[in-house]
């Protein structure tokens, strides 16, 4: 005797009404990680026509704002613990290259002690700036 077994077929249901839910708590998740400190610094890179791009961007940043102030990774740092600072994030690092945002209107009597405090935590620079126009 043969029995036969009837084949069930299950719908798979797909709870679509989360969806919308998942979408706004990811949103908010990568709002909260992303870096978005750097965009409220107040920093105009100056223009050049000898503008390189980076292939590989440097995991530190310090920018100098139209007032003469420093950041690291968009925290504001006193010039003066700036090397110190520096030299701790570098620590272990192969690659000790900085990437350097100063405002266009800044002299070299302003930016000068952020250069020189790079330079003696054993930093590269990579200085930012904009492609001149042609025509200018």
């Amino acid at each position: 005797m043969r029995i036969q077994r009837q084949k069930r077929r299950t719908a798979l249901l797909v709870p679509i009404a989360s969806m919308g839910d998942i979408a706004f708590l990811l949103i908010i998740f990568f709002v909260l990680v992303s870096d978005i400190k750097e965009a409220e610094i107040d920093s105009t890179p100056p223009q050049s026509p000898d503008i390189a791009v980076i292939e590989e961007r440097p995991s530190l940043s310090v920018i100098v704002d139209k007032n003469g102030k420093a950041y690291l990774h968009g925290e504001q740092v006193a010039v003066a613990s700036l090397e110190g600072a520096v030299k701790q994030e570098l620590e272990g690092s192969r690659k000790k290259v900085v990437l350097v945002k100063i405002h266009h209107e800044l002299k070299q009597e302003q930016f000068g002690p952020v250069f020189m405090a790079l330079s003696k935590a054993g930093a590269t620079m990579n200085l930012v700036g904009t492609p001149e126009e042609a025509g200018r």
